[in-house]
């Protein structure tokens, strides 16, 4: 009898513990993510595109400090722009995928995706799976160590928390613009935001 009765005991302890370990089991979130251009700033038509975002460890927002550069007055904006090096942050984001942080530090990604719009690419969005968390998020135009000149040395930047909820998506879109009198760390901005005073 003390025989069953242990065994029962045990199997009682496993189903207790299993189900405990279930309900607190993180789920990902499904999130969409989509790139755009915007050829002429601020009003015109913002178009699919090519894009690359990067979700680092939140805490590297901490370390890291976006720098925005402006193009001289007395330059020809476009011929600068297209002729001009590359913004040290911005070539290691394009061709190695990694953070330069403020101490000089590189930083890989916890997660890398390289994607085109499904306007582009003729196939559906494909969700990603994220698990809830603090993340620090760049993003840009082109990807693989490929860009445009019209949209090059321009990367945006946000930090983010994704929270736990299997029942809604997260869409997360950027508009990289063609300006030409700005580069290195642009503003985010959203695919419905109004185009900014400043970016």
């Amino acid at each position: 009898m003390k025989k069953y009765l242990n065994f029962f005991l045990c199997a009682i302890t496993i189903a207790l513990f299993s189900c405990s370990k279930e309900d607190n089991s993180v789920k990902e979130r499904e999130v969409y993510l989509w790139g755009y251009t915007l050829s002429l700033p601020p009003d015109g038509k913002r178009e699919p595109a090519f894009s690359t975002f990067l979700f680092f460890d939140g805490k590297y927002a901490d370390k890291f400090t976006p720098k925005t550069y402006y193009a001289p007055e007395n330059k020809h904006l476009a011929d600068y722009l297209h002729n001009m090096p590359l913004d040290t942050v911005y070539k290691t984001l394009l061709k190695d995928e990694m953070l330069l942080l403020d101490d000089g530090t590189l930083v890989s990604p916890e997660y890398s995706f390289v994607d085109s719009h499904p306007v582009i690419s003729g196939k559906p969005s494909t969700p990603k799976y994220l698990p809830p968390g603090d993340y620090f998020i760049v993003a840009f135009y082109g990807g693989g160590g490929w860009t445009q000149s019209d949209y090059k040395n321009k990367y945006a930047c946000k930090r983010i928390t994704i929270t736990e909820n299997e029942y809604v998506f997260l869409p997360i879109t950027v508009v990289i613009p063609r300006e030409y009198t700005v580069y290195g760390n642009i503003t985010w901005i959203n695919l419905a935001d109004k185009y900014p005073e400043s970016l």
